[in-house]
């Protein structure tokens, strides 16, 4: 949450699952964290696999070529390990919007969990990198107030992110999106 004057995230001590849900439910009743997410487009599985892999398989290529067997066949492990290192990534990508709150999941090793009133957005950014351009993906960047920083939307689909934008900021951005009227109702 943000507390403070300073406008920073105040984190909570490590405790477990059910602590972290007690917690929770005490300070944000909106929040709930058995919301449903929508799951990212195949191609983001994919980019998440090949940079998992890259820079280890790169560096195995490299030692095959200058004959240092034995260090590219030390550098196929961790290449190896990547695979489902990038798969669980990709499956912790996701978002939704219940029309009260805005939850979005991203992470493996470090996973970021975040519900947050859309009221505390105060502009939204879509970007793209030229290989989510050729794959039809893009980040939806929502600056929050307050100091708070940012929360992303992972390589989701074009058509994620402008159903997302539009029930977000429905007044504003829903005239541009097809099918969808200003209220941020399907058409």
């Amino acid at each position: 949450g943000i507390g403070g004057r300073s406008g920073r995230a105040v984190l909570a001590p490590v405790i477990g699952r059910d602590g972290a849900r007690a917690l929770l439910a005490e300070l944000d009743p909106a929040t709930r964290l058995d919301a449903p997410l929508e799951p990212h487009p195949p191609a983001a599985r994919t980019k998440r696999v090949v940079r998992a892999i890259a820079l280890p398989a790169a560096l195995a290529v490299g030692a095959l070529a200058a004959k240092w067997l034995w260090v590219a066949g030390a550098l196929i492990v961790p290449a190896a390990a990547g695979i489902p290192l990038g798969l669980d990534r990709y499956r912790q990508l996701g978002h939704g919007f219940d029309g009260g709150r805005v939850t979005v999941r991203e992470g493996s090793l470090t996973r970021r969990w975040t519900s947050l009133d859309p009221a505390a957005v105060v502009s939204y950014a879509v970007e793209r990198s030229p290989f989510q351009a050729r794959n039809g993906l893009c980040t939806v960047v929502l600056h929050l107030g307050q100091g708070a920083g940012t929360r992303r939307v992972l390589d989701c689909s074009e058509e994620q992110a402008s159903s997302l934008l539009a029930q977000l900021d429905a007044p504003l951005l829903a005239p541009f999106v097809l099918g969808l009227s200003p209220s941020g109702a399907t058409a």
